[in-house]
């Protein structure tokens, strides 16, 4: 159970979020994960298993695969690291060199729709690690993987107006993108990697497809309204009632946050929503303010305090806005130790991936020789 910690909150906004949720339609998932950390390989990956439905294992057996691959592709590297190394002389022994593979996911439920995001981050070496997505959509009645193409009108013209609203949009800002972006996109004819995200379908380009690594992976969203006349009828009713998504999701699953993620020096995002989304228990002290796992903030430092530990320092001090406390990102890496990290940009503005404990799949683990 999770201890109590303290904070100044003028408002309390409760927020009900389990790692395990059932819906009324039978409809499930669980939160999973896989570690290792070896010679020349750190593997982080979270993902989920869906339960309820008719082809709920279909799903999860897509997911596995998925996760498999990417895990293979790793082990692979790691192993020819290995290799070069035994092959250096002695001068370069020192050299570290290591193989880091981290996967999250959101995923979105729309009616009969089932649309997951995986977002994986690949480092060997260099500046930066290598980031991309890798989506699965499916009709989780009929057990359809669902390709772009099924999800517009057969006898619609739905490759030349995406393509052209992808290639306007690129040319109001063209100077983010190689110059030959238009002919990237035509040369697709129309098969796009995707996802769903709420009430829109969103394009995207993997990293260098269409432009350098600081443009990040080029995304373009389509809301269902503005696409309605070529979308699938089916498709159109599943996502056209979809919320809009809030900035934090916890295992996958958006928690409808109304506080945006601000963006000071250092992101800062709202202390309850997110401590609430993660299972602590928010309460409040007449003397000491509002109580979160047995810490509490020096106010006007920088400085975030855990009963029984040190102060760490962090980049920003916390805010107040409308009655609402924000602090930086860090508190819940550093202070609390939780699993959360930033996301993309979602119609832009920042959102926050929060994940609880995983258990652990050991038969999969095996299978992977982990």
């Amino acid at each position: 159970m999770k201890k109590i910690i303290c904070f100044i909150l003028m408002f309390a906004m409760a927020v009900s979020i389990s790692p395990y949720s059932r819906a009324e339609d039978n409809f499930a998932v669980r939160h999973k994960g896989l570690t290792s950390s070896g010679e020349h390989l750190d593997i982080d990956v979270v993902y989920p298993t869906f339960e309820g439905f008719a082809n709920s294992d279909l799903v999860n057996t897509h997911i596995k695969d998925l996760v498999a691959e990417s895990v293979e592709e790793a082990k692979e590297s790691a192993k020819s690291i290995k290799e070069e190394e035994s092959e250096l002389s002695e001068d370069y022994s020192s050299v570290v060199n290591e193989v880091k593979l981290d996967i999250n996911y959101d995923y979105i439920k729309n009616g009969d729709i089932l649309s997951i995001k995986f977002n994986t981050s690949y480092f060997q070496g260099g500046a930066h690690p290598t980031s991309s997505i890798k989506p699965i959509t499916i009709n989780i009645e009929t057990g359809q993987v669902l390709e772009f193409k099924d999800l517009f009108e057969a006898n619609s013209d739905f490759k030349n107006i995406i393509s052209a609203k992808i290639i306007e949009e690129m040319a109001a800002n063209e100077e983010l993108y190689f110059e030959d972006y238009s002919k990237v996109v035509l040369d697709k004819d129309s098969d796009f990697n995707f996802y769903i995200d709420g009430d829109s379908i969103v394009v995207y380009f993997d990293e260098y497809e269409l432009a350098p690594h600081s443009t990040g992976i080029p995304s373009f969203v389509f809301e269902a309204e503005e696409i309605q006349d070529i979308l699938r009828e089916e498709v159109y009713r599943s996502i056209k009632d979809s919320k809009k998504r809030g900035p934090i999701s916890f295992n996958g699953l958006d928690i409808n946050s109304k506080n945006e993620v601000i963006e000071e020096e250092t992101p800062l995002v709202s202390i309850r929503d997110l401590a609430e989304a993660l299972g602590y228990n928010v309460d409040w002290d007449r003397e000491k303010g509002a109580m979160i796992d047995g810490g509490f903030i020096k106010g006007g430092v920088n400085a975030y305090f855990k009963e029984g530990k040190e102060a760490i320092s962090l980049t920003s001090a916390p805010l107040i806005v409308d009655g609402v406390m924000y602090v930086p990102l860090e508190y819940f890496t550093e202070v609390l130790e939780e699993d959360v990290s930033l996301g993309s940009i979602r119609n832009e503005k920042m959102i926050v991936r929060a994940y609880g404990q995983a258990s652990e799949d050991e038969d999969f683990e095996k299978e992977l020789g982990l």
